[in-house]
């Protein structure tokens, strides 16, 4: 008995730090990419304004790419779960 309290203990732990995780890449793609906002409206002419625009729009993607992963995360922990 003690070794499933142990595992729910551990399995809670998790889905809280995945929930932490997710929440910290919503902000942060929440703040770094406002609505409307496109590398190319940025009204760039110079070339350092328009690295910095690409360089945005990479942080902005690799947000992305990790809140998916956070997603894909939490669903599998919820399919686990379901299953027993």
């Amino acid at each position: 008995m003690g070794s499933k309290l142990r595992a729910l203990a551990l399995s809670r732990a998790r889905d809280k730090a995945m929930i932490l995780r997710a929440i910290f890449w919503m902000t942060v793609v929440a703040l770094l990419a406002p609505p409307g906002f496109r590398s190319s409206s940025a009204g760039c002419d110079h070339a350092a304004c328009s690295r910095g625009a690409e360089l945005f729009e990479r942080i902005r993607e690799s947000g992305l790419h990790s809140l998916t992963q956070v997603r894909a995360d939490i669903e599998a922990a919820e399919r686990a779960r379901s299953r027993g």
